[in-house]
């Protein structure tokens, strides 16, 4: 990262099957940083799809 430029975090906020995160990776050529939904169902489906976003955090 070139001093003083800062990187721009991509998020995909209520990621569900991570459609919307494929399609921030196919339209700019990297990932998003963060995937989140609060959904269990909508969580196991992301994490499925795309394992490598998927960090529980909170879990009781």
């Amino acid at each position: 990262m070139t001093e003083g430029r800062r990187r721009e975090i991509f998020v995909d906020n209520f990621a569900g099957g991570g459609g919307a995160s494929t399609g921030i990776e196919i339209a700019i050529g990297r990932s998003v940083d963060i995937a989140i939904n609060h959904d269990p169902t909508a969580t196991a489906l992301v994490r499925a799809n795309l394992p490598e976003y998927c960090e529980q955090k909170g879990a009781a």
